[in-house]
């Protein structure tokens, strides 16, 4: 059996996705806009604010299943979440994967602890 079945990948409220699908068996990958660049904004939708990155974390906090979050790594995320596991994971950003790509860290935050040590991207 593959190991992933039943994926359903959506981009609407968080607080809406939870209510909806929130099990002990559920996994939440959430990938939200970068932290304290500037304020998100995506075709026609309204910025995704400080405000928005508290709300995401305290629906998160109440979860019964599990989420990995992926963020840029920021003084302010990192005392947000500062109640979960945090990895920091080095990243190369390239639009077109030339030698001028540049390297980065992000962190992954997860209300479990990873098996997986030294991630690389």
């Amino acid at each position: 059996m593959p190991a992933w079945i039943n994926i359903i990948i959506e981009n609407r409220d968080v607080e809406k996705i939870v209510s909806s699908y929130d099990r002990s068996t559920t996994f939440f990958y959430c990938d939200p806009p970068y932290y304290g660049l500037a304020d998100y904004k995506s075709q026609g939708s309204k910025p995704f604010a400080k405000e928005d990155h508290i709300r995401l974390k305290e629906c998160l906090s109440k979860i019964q299943g599990k989420f990995l979050l992926s963020i840029n790594d920021h003084p302010e995320i990192r005392e947000l979440y500062s109640g979960f596991n945090i990895k920091q994971v080095e990243v190369r950003y390239s639009v077109c994967r030339t030698d001028k790509s540049s390297k980065a860290s992000e962190l992954f935050i997860s209300n479990y602890e990873s098996k997986v040590a030294n991630w690389k991207f």
